[in-house]
């Protein structure tokens, strides 16, 4: 049921998320804040990920072009389109980039690197600044559907 609930509001989820609709970084401006890619309360929603990106200006490339750019020019990140999280529990969780996070947390496991990101961040479940009750609702079935980590968001796997 889930799954299809999902199924039917996708195109309504992507005006939430930067990486379809980069309109979404203005319209919930006041949620975006500079994150640190190593800090321990930032976490991965997803068990794995694909070594692939699907969307945005790397579609169809390897995650791994994304932490080489990132090496030689970390502030590349700057440009990328925001992640979008949700705070729940003490912790920041990515709902929307979680490929996008694994390059930066590579890039810091790698080389040391620091980096900083942009995330739009949701007060979980209330969303608040998410004003349609419907896409409210899309979002939040989208955040449940999205947590099926078994690592507390701490460690992603990646899917060749």
């Amino acid at each position: 049921l889930l799954n299809e609930i999902l199924q039917n509001s996708y195109r309504v989820l992507q005006q939430l998320d930067p990486a379809k609709d980069r309109r979404a970084e203005i319209t919930y401006g006041t949620c975006i804040s500079w994150l640190d890619a190593s800090d321990p309360s930032v976490r991965f929603s997803h068990d794995a990920v694909s070594s692939f990106f699907r969307n945005g200006e790397h579609a169809k490339e390897p995650t791994e072009n994304l932490i080489q750019d990132i090496y030689r020019n970390p502030k590349c990140v700057y440009d990328l389109p925001a992640l979008v999280c949700i705070r729940y529990n003490g912790a920041i969780w990515v709902i929307f980039g979680n490929r996008r996070f694994y390059a930066f947390r590579e890039c810091v496991r790698r080389h040391g690197s620091e980096i900083w990101f942009k995330a739009i961040i949701h007060d979980f479940p209330s969303c608040p600044h998410i004003q349609n009750d419907a896409l409210r609702t899309a979002f939040q079935f989208k955040a449940i559907h999205a947590m099926d980590t078994s690592s507390d968001g701490k460690e992603v796997s990646v899917r060749r």
